[in-house]
């Protein structure tokens, strides 16, 4: 046997053992976890973002009302998100400032 082979033998078993440790945990992930604020962030932005539309005439007028509504439950579901830490708290305010961020995308 060559000698290339013999070093391509062991260095193929320890390629595979590796990919077999990320089949066995597929739940694992890597990096950083989110903050449990991160929805509140996101809210901040979100509510930036509206009022900079409000400032500058890009929602109706018609719509002024249904645009304070979402930010008030955007607002409730991101402290209930940042309180709760419960997977449902979370898709709740995750939709609830998407329904707002969809207010100026449609109002453009």
């Amino acid at each position: 046997m060559r000698s290339s082979n013999k070093k391509t033998i062991p260095a193929l078993i320890l390629i595979g053992s590796f990919l077999s440790g990320c089949i066995t945990h597929p739940q694992r992930t890597e990096g950083v976890p989110p903050s449990p604020n991160a929805r509140l962030y996101t809210f901040l932005i979100a509510h930036g973002m509206v009022r900079g539309a409000l400032i500058t005439g890009r929602i109706s007028p018609q719509n002024i009302q249904n645009v304070i509504i979402l930010d008030h439950g955007a607002e409730q579901t991101a402290l209930q998100a940042a309180q709760k830490q419960t997977p449902s708290a979370v898709k709740k305010a995750d939709l609830s400032v998407e329904k707002l961020l969809n207010v100026i995308s449609i109002n453009k």
